[in-house]
């Protein structure tokens, strides 16, 4: 129903109703999407009445989560109830030094990840502790990396490397202010237990990628709280693994109610966890929608398709008519 465009000057995009769409005409009929790439201004824009609707998750806007913060009543989950996630990073397996699994051993266990994360996205943000994440079925808590300096350095003595002198340049490249945090801290970290310093790219709008990284960022998210599309697909490793895809496929033939189906699972994640693969950062975050009270007819979806939103109703832009 609506056609779009981006001004380079604002920065913003536009979307506006056609007079030839097929279906019942949109109630709205200009749509304004600002780029705010800053957070706080993000939160003071909605504070004010500037912004209908802003993605609120607690990484990114934590002061929505506080219970006793006016806007939390405002937040609205995506799917329902539950829609957990995961943000990670692959360690790169097909080339050095990632191929060797203690290395990744060593920065898996040399980062302190349990108090990295909360510190840099707030407190009610969550470690990313395993692959299967809070909200999700079968979730058990603390199944992540511990943080242990002594075994970290010692799994990289035991490397073909021997230690830190020998290891290959490690790249990784990162746009998104709040993970370029996160990796500022452990570079650090690494630097510090391991002896080994990251070169940690920040990556501009537009600027073109390298071919070849040592690391990979990367986010899951799934629509149904179940274990089995996370591990099944988006947790693979960047290399084969026909171990995995053994124990993957007579899992996936499994009923959701059938005995042992949680236990084969733990199974599954239990072993990519024990090759390290992944590097879990943040995990089991609601994806949440601040929607301010006069967004009259906002149904949440799974995904970032607002499908209603042409027939959204917009009332009067006072907070204190809807109290």
């Amino acid at each position: 129903p609506y056609r779009g465009s981006f001004d380079d000057a604002t920065v913003e995009h536009t979307y506006t109703a056609t007079a030839n769409w097929w279906g019942a005409a949109p109630f709205i009929k200009v749509i304004h999407r600002p780029t705010v790439p800053d957070l706080q201004t993000g939160y003071i824009m909605y504070e004010n009445g500037e912004l209908d609707i802003l993605f609120g998750d607690s990484a990114r806007q934590p002061a929505f989560w506080d219970a006793d913060n006016p806007y939390h009543g405002d937040l609205k989950t995506r799917g329902g109830k539950d829609s957990p996630s995961l943000w990670y990073a692959r360690f790169v397996t097909d080339h050095p030094p990632f191929d060797d699994i203690n290395v990744r051993k060593a920065f898996a266990h040399a980062g302190d990840m349990k108090s990295i994360i909360p510190a840099i996205l707030g407190p009610k943000a969550a470690w990313g502790a395993g692959l299967i994440t809070s909200g999700n079925r079968c979730w058990q808590p603390d199944t992540g990396y511990t943080y242990d300096p002594e075994l970290a350095k010692q799994a990289l003595a035991d490397s073909k490397y021997g230690g830190p002198e020998g290891l290959p340049s490690i790249t990784i490249e990162l746009a998104r202010p709040s993970i370029i945090r996160i990796f500022e801290v452990l570079q650090e970290q690494w630097e510090d237990n391991l002896g080994v310093k990251i070169n940690l790219v920040r990556l501009e709008p537009g600027q073109q990628r390298q071919a070849v990284t040592e690391f990979r960022r990367s986010s899951a998210a799934h629509r149904i709280p179940d274990p089995s599309i996370l591990l099944s697909s988006m947790m693979r490793p960047t290399g084969p693994d026909p171990k995995l895809d053994a124990m993957i496929a007579p899992a996936m033939g499994m009923a959701m109610d059938a005995p042992g189906y949680c236990e084969t699972w733990w199974e599954i994640e239990s072993h990519i966890l024990d090759q390290y693969y992944h590097l879990p950062l943040q995990g089991g975050d609601f994806a949440s929608w601040a929607v301010q009270p006069w967004v009259h007819g906002y149904v949440a979806t799974w995904g970032d398709g607002f499908g209603t939103m042409p027939w959204w109703v917009i009332g009067t832009r006072d907070r204190s008519l809807y109290e």
